[in-house]
């Protein structure tokens, strides 16, 4: 998978853009952003990078974050929570 399929993935599985941020760092968004030939990956929280993952390639970085919010959409349904939270564009 490469990044610019990520988007439409994500969308497919009902995650809104509220959580990510895909070449551009944001406050409060888990980030994928180019770093040299590779990408990064980290949650930004009060201008420091958080679960920070170094320069990976593209097609890892990818298969990541979407497993990532595959896991997150996975656990919202396992305890029951609303999935619209994990749908916010806003």
């Amino acid at each position: 998978m490469r990044m610019d399929e990520v988007d439409a993935k994500l969308r497919d599985l009902g995650v809104g853009r509220w959580h990510y941020s895909i070449g551009e760092a944001v406050e409060g968004k888990f980030c994928v952003v180019r770093a040299g030939d590779g990408w990064e990956l980290y949650f930004l929280s009060n201008g420091r990078k958080q679960e920070f993952y170094q320069p990976i390639s593209e097609e890892d970085a990818a298969r990541y974050i979407v497993q990532r919010f595959e896991s997150q959409r996975a656990q919202y349904e396992r305890f029951g929570l609303d999935l619209s939270n994990l749908a916010r564009d806003r």
